[in-house]
């Protein structure tokens, strides 16, 4: 069994309050890589998606792309009953909109590690996150907005 580091910081602020990053037990060796997903939708167009993951470790790949001026709205579901590692990519170009809408239905014990990063943000474009927060940690990050 290994760890998973997360929400780790450039320098270390508040140290001592151990609020800079967290560790998660993960076993990435028995961790069951489903398939990756790429979405490319049109105009006004919605996607639909069902993640519930593999044995006790899942991890899955979504990337999203929102072409210039579209605006897109993509529901996902999470409905896991082990671990879930979901890494989603947001990627919009020039007057593009995505509404990104997640569904917890977790099982008790069971953990959702959702990260949402963006990459490739053109001028005005943007990003609509909604859903329960369900899971432990979550965050966006647009890069070059």
């Amino acid at each position: 069994m290994t760890e998973m580091t997360i929400n780790k910081l450039p320098s270390k602020t508040w140290y001592w309050l151990k609020v800079n990053e967290t560790k998660l037990p993960w076993d990435f060796e028995h961790t069951t890589e489903l398939p990756e997903e790429n979405i490319s939708v049109g105009q006004e167009e919605t996607a639909r998606f069902s993640i519930t993951g593999e044995g006790e470790y899942s991890s899955k790949k979504i990337n999203i792309h929102a072409a210039k001026g579209e605006t897109t709205t993509v529901f996902m579901d999470y409905a896991p009953t082990g671990k879930l590692a979901v890494y989603t990519n947001l990627t919009l170009e020039e007057d593009a909109h995505i509404r990104l809408i997640q569904l917890q239905h977790s099982a008790e014990d069971s953990l959702v590690y959702n990260a949402i990063q963006g990459e490739k943000c053109a001028d005005r474009a943007g990003a609509d996150l909604y859903g329960k927060r369900r899971y432990l940690f979550g965050y966006y990050n647009c890069i070059e907005w």
